[in-house]
């Protein structure tokens, strides 16, 4: 389950999409300016992410991409 949860951050298109919770789906991003969006199950205007920056969005999906290739070297 780790290994899924690599695999789907490090190829999430966050340039088009954010995740819904209460939906359990993608839904169309509804803002270009936030990099990277979970909306809040319970406001479901409210992104939960909204203090992550470009560079750490990116960063975070570099060292999901490392933890996948480190799992199928496994």
């Amino acid at each position: 389950m780790l290994r899924r949860f690599f695999l789907f951050y490090s190829t999430f298109n966050a340039d088009q999409y954010e995740l819904s919770p209460w939906t359990g789906e993608f839904e169309p991003k509804t803002s270009n300016t936030i990099p990277f969006s979970i909306l809040d199950p319970f406001e479901h205007d409210h992104n939960l992410t909204s203090n992550i920056s470009q560079s750490n969005w990116l960063k975070f999906q570099e060292e999901c991409s490392l933890a996948h290739q480190i799992f199928d070297e496994c």
